[in-house]
């Protein structure tokens, strides 16, 4: 941009502002991820859409200090959605949420949480279906996921907790999981012809 913009010229070209119940949502032409905040640059200083929000409509953010969501959304600009916290109280807002994740010793993520986008009936279905020779990406595409999220729930990486049903399968895991589901098939055939 040829002439510095400000924080209010920002939020004012960008920003839809809807009513007072409804989130505000900044567009995220930063590049970053999805679900994240959005930065814009002020005189070559990068400052998160949400602060710059709050700092028009409240002024100054004291030392110390984050903003917060109410609604949880991340590109939320609404004001009256944004309330400040220490870090302490952003991670109890968190757990009160249900946002907060728990781990194992191996930092794999452990129970119910909104990150983790499978129920255990969809995890269950999951090492069914493969087990009946479905490939990776083929479940993969009937839970709309990724076939590396088949392959860690399938290797214990998330989920960890189905121990039992990764043990029936892990005869099949890794290279050539074809041919030993072809095998595995062949010797189910022989054992039928001698029935």
């Amino acid at each position: 941009m040829g002439i510095s913009q400000t924080m209010e010229s920002w939020i004012s070209a960008n920003v839809e502002k809807l009513s007072d119940s409804e989130c505000w949502n900044a567009p995220n032409k930063s590049g970053n991820k999805k679900g994240w905040h959005v930065r814009f640059r002020v005189n070559s200083k990068k400052i998160l859409a949400h602060r710059a929000a709050w700092i028009l409509s409240y002024g100054e953010i004291p030392d110390g200090l984050f903003v917060l969501h109410k609604c949880d959304n991340p590109k939320c600009c609404n004001p009256k959605h944004l309330f400040l916290g220490t870090q302490s109280d952003n991670a109890k807002d968190m757990w009160t949420k249900g946002r907060g994740v728990v781990s194992d010793s191996k930092g794999r993520k452990l129970g119910a949480s909104i990150q983790r986008k499978l129920s255990n009936e969809d995890v269950m279905k999951i090492f069914e279906l493969f087990k009946n020779g479905i490939t990776q990406k083929s479940i993969g595409s009937q839970f709309s996921v990724t076939d590396v999220v088949i392959s860690n729930i399938l290797k214990g990486k998330t989920y960890p907790e189905y121990k039992n049903e990764r043990d029936s399968i892990s005869h099949l895991l890794g290279r050539g999981t074809k041919n030993k589901l072809a095998a595995s098939t062949r010797e189910i055939y022989k054992r039928i012809a001698f029935i």
